[in-house]
């Protein structure tokens, strides 16, 4: 590519900055809808691997302590990813 290649990507990248910057400055700000966490799939997930933890334990698959621990830990990363999901939405 040369010099004179290189300067037209350069004016053509300037130009969509622009008119980028235009259009956010027109059109105001829409925070985000936050779905109800019973309808996110995190949570079916989430619901999921806890169930799985329970019967695979009943099918002696995993000890007791393992299964609440996956359990526990799943449902802790949810927590922590919807409280991340509620904060940023309110922004």
């Amino acid at each position: 590519m040369n010099l004179i290649q290189k300067a037209k990507v350069l004016l053509g990248l300037n130009k969509a900055v622009k008119d980028a910057q235009r259009i956010l400055e027109t059109q105001p700000h829409q925070p985000m809808k936050l779905k109800p966490g019973i309808k996110t799939s995190e949570f079916w997930i989430t619901i999921a691997v806890g169930i799985g933890a329970v019967v695979m334990n009943a099918l002696g698959q995993i000890d007791g302590t393992t299964a609440t621990a996956a359990a526990t830990i799943v449902g802790a990363l949810y927590s922590v990813a919807r409280g991340l999901t509620k904060k940023n939405a309110g922004e």
